[in-house]
């Protein structure tokens, strides 16, 4: 709603009456000059109120009741970078206005500032502060408190918000006709199994695949026309053809050596529909992933470096969780000598951190994930992150590495010269990988780990030996960072 001069004195006496803040009201001090610690709270409540909300500064929390006192100029000035994208996610900018208050028997004539927070819709939402991420950077308005946002709130505010429901969306100049009857009517039948319904006689309609998100209804025609999920998965072309998917490949590179500065022996850009994608990148890493020989029980067997589950579900996972809506770049496989590296464009949806991912079930394409995981592509997503760890523990090589450098997400799988790392050497270079520019002396790493600085050194130069790490040196300090 719009706020007037008149509107915004209401608000605040009556606020001021009841000696209480309210849903739209909150009161701030403002007399040392410097914002409120949490300001973020009330910015992102308000703006997922439906009427916004008004931040009246020079009125005591406490007390409720005007203090008054403010420097307006420089508050003002805060106030308003507050507000950048550096600082706040999904926030529109305020008003900020000056009420005059008059002077009375118990107050002084003073000005104070009454800053307007705007409603973002719903497909804006969440609103929250960069720095904590969600859900922990993000409230909703209670009564007259800020109540931060739980995992369910969270997770609803995405699933309705634009940017997350892009698989929802429509295929410009597409129609039930461009995707595969074959195809869908067997997803049909794998769904059915899968859901202890009928297998065989499934009615295919449009109703029934725009339910399921195959097709949606078209505003510009009468008739209905492909999801973005849709037409990906089960285009009875090659879906790339379309310009605004042309670059929804994967791009696979084998390098002979560990950088990309060695030679390319083999390479290749996997095109098609998404579950075509999936099987020939896995395909491509396979035929670069040698056999090693291990006694399973009594028995001697070959298998592959690289456990193909693992393979297969970092896969899938990429193909499912890519935002489609970047087409600058590609889903990239890359292998080198001693590992494999998968590289996503784009950021890990909101809320979903490096450090959550394993517990997270949140999918930025819903559509597509739904589809993929009846089709048996992939597990769900927690329970897919703790098959790839398995998996790999089970051959004797480390957890993989997740990486978000916030333009794109990487995966990680480490190759056989890891087997031979103690378990302090691990933990180090994985440190050392995931947080960006991390680094760590010799006497840092004994005090770590409790050794003595001889076992420390020899730890290290192992590290080194395996060009897993390199030396730094500024003037009469030695330091070490990862390598790669």
């Amino acid at each position: 709603m719009a706020y007037g001069k008149s509107d915004l004195e209401e608000l605040l006496w009556t606020a001021l009456r009841a000696k209480t803040e309210t849903t739209d009201v909150e009161f701030k001090d403002g007399r040392g000059g410097e914002l409120p610690h949490e300001f973020w709270r009330p910015i992102t409540a308000f703006s997922h109120n439906p009427n916004g909300g008004v931040i009246f500064f020079g009125v005591s929390e406490a007390e409720d009741k005007i203090t008054g006192g403010l420097k307006l100029a420089p508050l003002q000035e805060k106030i308003v970078n507050y507000f950048s994208k550096d600082v706040m996610i999904n926030v529109l900018p305020p008003e900020i206005h000056v009420v005059h208050v008059d002077g009375t028997s118990e107050i002084e004539e003073t000005d104070l500032l009454a800053v307007i927070i705007k409603p973002i819709s719903e497909g804006q939402k969440p609103c929250y502060y960069r720095k904590l991420g969600l859900p922990t950077g993000s409230c909703i308005r209670v009564g007259n408190s800020n109540r931060q946002l739980s995992d369910d709130q969270m997770k609803q505010f995405i699933r309705e918000s634009t940017p997350f429901r892009y698989d929802h969306s429509i295929v410009p100049d597409t129609s039930f006709g461009d995707l595969s009857k074959a195809k869908i009517e067997e997803y049909l039948e794998k769904s059915a199994v899968k859901t202890g319904r009928p297998s065989r006689g499934v009615t295919m309609t449009e109703e029934i695949l725009a339910n399921i998100g195959i097709v949606a209804e078209n505003d510009a025609t009468p008739d209905f026309a492909a999801t973005v999920a849709g037409f990906l998965i089960f285009s009875a072309r090659n879906p790339l053809e379309k310009l605004q998917f042309s670059r929804c490949q994967i791009r696979c590179v084998r390098y002979r050596g560990t950088n990309p500065a060695t030679p390319i022996i083999d390479k290749a850009d996997i095109i098609g529909n998404l579950d075509q994608q999936i099987d020939n990148a896995v395909a491509f890493i396979l035929r670069n992933n040698p056999l090693e020989a291990r006694i399973v029980g009594t028995k001697r067997v070959e298998e592959f470096v690289y456990p193909e589950a693992a393979i297969r579900e970092i896969i899938a996972n990429a193909v499912i969780h890519r935002d489609y809506q970047i087409t600058e770049t590609y889903t990239q496989v890359t292998v080198f000598d001693d590992r494999i590296e998968v590289s996503n464009p784009g950021n890990l949806p909101p809320g979903i951190t490096i450090e959550n991912i394993e517990k997270s079930q949140f999918s930025r394409n819903e559509i597509v994930a739904k589809i993929l995981r009846d089709l048996e592509y992939m597990e769900e997503f927690g329970r897919g992150i703790d098959l790839i760890n398995s998996s790999m523990r089970d051959r004797g090589l480390p957890e993989p590495i997740f990486r978000n450098t916030g333009n794109s997400f990487h995966v990680m799988l480490m190759g056989p010269k890891f087997k031979e790392l103690n378990q302090r050497q691990k933990d180090t270079w994985r440190l050392l990988q995931e947080k960006d520019g991390e680094r760590v002396t010799t006497k840092e790493y004994a005090m770590h780990f409790n050794v003595s600085p001889a076992t420390a050194g020899i730890d290290i130069a192992e590290l080194l030996n395996k060009n897993l790490i390199k030396k730094q040196v500024e003037g009469t300090k030695v330091f070490y960072q990862a390598a790669n």
